[in-house]
């Protein structure tokens, strides 16, 4: 982040102009989405002219779809910076700035603020700041005396947001295998191997010999040889005779943040014949990252899968007979059908486009909730306990999700149970020294009389930058649902259900990066 912020000085004294966006389109579907996890602008048709001392260029921010075509007169000082500005009008916010470094090299500067009002139920447009620099290669004639980009696709100028949180985003990969040489054309004819592949049936009988019960399971991978990537499948299959879908997931590394170009596999099995069928999308860029490609094919192959069967007769209270398959010692592939093949957009695999669910988003828009559960409260004199389950909700996209694996417990002793003088009560045990946790230190106030309890918690989003996260405060105010309150002699402890959870909203938040 620091060697691009370097900029920011320059680009004050740069940019005394400010160049006016023209609005081509409405705002992008997912502008905030884009806004936060890669702020950036394409340059289109880059090029000087020496007879008219100027150069011009098209920008297209890749969060709003807004354009702007620029012109640039060249300055005769101003350390031969050339400020720009849009030929036909439009709305203010974006300052642009070229400096051509020599003949084969022009640098462009870009600062723009704008705003996006696509994520619901949120009221408010969020307003960005964003500023980013590029140089481009240039290829120059005589006749006319003209210097034009050497690329024939746009330029990609990656961003860092200064507002409303200023960082710098990480820049991530794309799908698996996207850039692997020659996936474009191996994917003209579609193939597959498989992988590791385990097939089980077991049938269950009576003391009598009559079958009771049917059991059968298929673990299986196959592996794409235009990007290497290998989905792993697995399934319940209730009759022999019929295909049955598989659940299938593509291995790949643990990836910071979700993208919306996601390879997928559709698998059916059918036991009776060992046939599977592969419907399958994927992506690639490996001929030119300004041009990517969605591919699907579909194929269908019989496995040659070596089976023995074993007949557990010993087994006095239910005998069983099982057959145990799995697949060949040596490696088995298969061709399939080229479906179709679809464009997107410019570096939407090496910039790859991220998806609404997002801890940042969510947060920074104050979507974002706590789920809590498993509350207690043990009031006894002189051993006062108070516990309760806390794990962080995302509320942005099609599905809540949590940001966490597993609640984080508060186990609270020792302090009062109703803090009469409205004090806040540290919780315990947080502020571990390793991954970011979600929360990573929490308060919180409890009123017995009312039910009500207050969460004053600090978390931490790593989804933009896994190295620099964003820390983020806020407060939130919980009536406690179906609290029961049981007395014992001096003792009363108060629960809610088991497995009963309940969500309290985040209220405003404030954040530091």
């Amino acid at each position: 982040m620091t060697s691009r912020l370097k900029f920011l000085a320059l680009l004050a004294g740069a940019l005394n102009g400010v160049a006016l966006a023209q609005q081509t389109a409405a705002a992008a579907a997912d502008c905030t989405a884009t806004s936060f996890a890669i702020p950036s602008w394409l340059v289109y048709d880059f090029q000087s002219v020496s007879s008219t001392a100027s150069s011009s260029f098209r920008v297209l921010n890749r969060a709003t779809n807004t354009t702007a075509e620029l012109t640039c007169q060249r300055a005769t000082n101003n350390q031969g910076w050339s400020t720009c500005s849009a030929k036909n009008g439009g709305g203010e916010g974006l300052a642009a700035s070229v400096q051509l470094l020599n003949s084969t090299t022009a640098r462009v500067l870009l600062n723009e603020t704008w705003s996006c009002s696509d994520v619901k139920p949120h009221k408010n447009r969020i307003l960005f700041t964003a500023v980013g620099n590029y140089s481009i290669a240039l290829t120059c004639s005589s006749s006319p005396p003209t210097c034009k980009s050497t690329s024939t696709g746009p330029a990609l100028i990656q961003a860092s947001l200064l507002s409303p949180v200023k960082i710098t985003p990480a820049y991530l990969d794309g799908p698996p295998g996207h850039d692997n040489p020659g996936c474009t054309a191996s994917s003209k004819t579609p193939a597959w191997e498989l992988g590791n592949t385990q097939y089980n049936h077991r049938t269950i009988y009576d003391p009598q010999g009559e079958p009771v019960g049917v059991q059968t399971q298929i673990f299986l991978q196959t592996i794409n040889n235009a990007t290497g990537h290998i989905s792993a499948c697995v399934g319940p299959l209730t009759n022999a005779s019929v295909p049955h879908p598989l659940i299938c997931t593509v291995q790949e590394p643990i990836r910071q943040r979700k993208d919306v170009y996601q390879s997928t596999s559709s698998v059916y099995f059918t036991p009776h014949t060992l046939v599977v069928s592969v419907n399958e999308t994927w992506f690639c860029d490996d001929l030119d990252p300004t041009a990517p490609v969605s591919i699907t094919a579909t194929s269908t192959a019989t496995l040659p899968l070596s089976c023995q069967t074993f007949n557990r007769s010993e087994i006095e209270s239910a005998p069983e007979i099982v057959t145990f398959c799995t697949g060949p010692d040596e490696p088995f592939s298969w061709g399939g059908t080229f479906l179709s093949q679809a464009p997107l957009p410019p570096y939407a695999l090496r910039d790859p486009v991220p998806s609404l669910d997002s801890c940042t988003i969510s947060s920074v828009l104050s979507l974002a909730a706590w789920r809590l559960s498993d509350f207690e409260t043990v009031s006894s004199p002189g051993n006062d306990s108070f516990k309760f389950s806390i794990d962080f909700l995302t509320s942005v996209g099609a599905n809540v999700s949590s940001v966490t694996e597993f609640p984080a417990m508060v186990n609270q002793t020792g302090s009062s149970v109703n803090v009469s003088s409205n004090e806040w009560v540290p919780c315990k045990p947080f502020g571990y020294d390793a991954e970011p946790d979600v929360p990573r230190n929490c308060s919180f106030r409890w009123d017995e009389g009312s039910k009500f309890l207050s969460v004053d918690a600090e978390w931490w989003c790593a989804d933009l930058d896994k190295e620099h996260p964003v820390r983020f405060t806020s407060v939130a105010n919980t009536l406690i649902p179906d609290v029961s309150c049981v007395t014992e002699g001096t003792t009363t402890r108060c629960t809610t259900p088991a497995g009963k959870p309940w969500v309290a909203s985040v209220g405003p938040t404030s954040w530091t990066a």
